[in-house]
């Protein structure tokens, strides 16, 4: 197991609050999208929804949300775009749909590469979000089609993050990630609980509507230091073996 200073070299992130909205995106003077940003999102907006075919009659809105459209990003935070839709519009079997969406998402990443797109740099993901699905309390959401915040972050309401004790408990997860590619371990069962409860860490905070929740500062920094990526590698590894000859 990595010492903790080994940890903290290896790293690629650290979480902190700013006291501007990204540059990269923003005029940090007006808060609001730069013109040529905006422009492209809507763009690569128009883009997913056809890679989708979704009709048009079902698509809301396109929103630019999360740690990128706040005051808590770090240098590997994506720039994340959703496609806002009434999947009532669609169809009835929401579970489905929302299966086809994730499946699309992934051919999507695999035609573009992870972070094939950017904006100024910063890598854009897509993502299909229902009208009706619940969003955290605190998160900052920008309406991309009407220029305008939905939610504009504000930053005396984000804690000051100890972003030793973030990076600790990232720590023992991307540790957890190696151990288990390291030792070979072939159960796609105990991969896929070890996977779950990492996405745990977003979805309890994320449940709470608590956008700043240590656990998904946890899954954040997890994340973008790839240890997911590299799980999802071995796994899909591990399946290909388990259905050969």
């Amino acid at each position: 197991m990595r010492s903790f200073s080994q940890f903290l070299y290896e790293s690629k992130v650290s979480i902190k609050k700013h006291k501007t909205l990204r540059s990269e995106l923003f005029n940090t003077k007006t808060n609001q999208l730069k013109p040529e940003v905006r422009k492209q999102m809507l763009k690569i907006a128009n883009a997913w929804a056809e890679f989708l075919e979704i009709p048009k009659s079902a698509i809301e809105r396109v929103d630019f949300v999360g740690s990128s459209a706040g005051y808590l990003y770090h240098e590997n935070s994506d720039a994340d775009i959703h496609l806002i839709l009434d999947l009532s519009r669609i169809s009835k079997c929401d579970g489905l749909l929302r299966e086809y969406l994730r499946a699309k998402k992934k051919v999507w990443e695999n035609q573009y590469g992870k972070d094939g797109i950017t904006l100024n740099g910063v890598p854009a993901e897509v993502y299909g979000e229902d009208i009706d699905d619940p969003r955290p309390r605190l998160q900052a959401r920008y309406d991309v089609t009407n220029n305008k915040w939905i939610n504009e972050a504000d930053p005396e309401q984000i804690p000051n993050v100890k972003d030793i004790e973030i990076q600790t408990k990232a720590e023992v997860w991307e540790d957890r990630v190696e151990d288990a590619i390291e030792d070979e371990i072939e159960n796609i069962e105990t991969l896929n609980r070890l996977k779950d409860r990492i996405l745990n860490l977003r979805k309890s905070s994320m449940d709470r509507g608590d956008e700043y929740g240590e656990s998904n500062l946890v899954y954040k920094v997890v994340r973008a230091n790839g240890s997911l990526d590299r799980l999802d590698r071995y796994m899909k590894g591990v399946e290909a073996n388990n259905l050969s000859l």
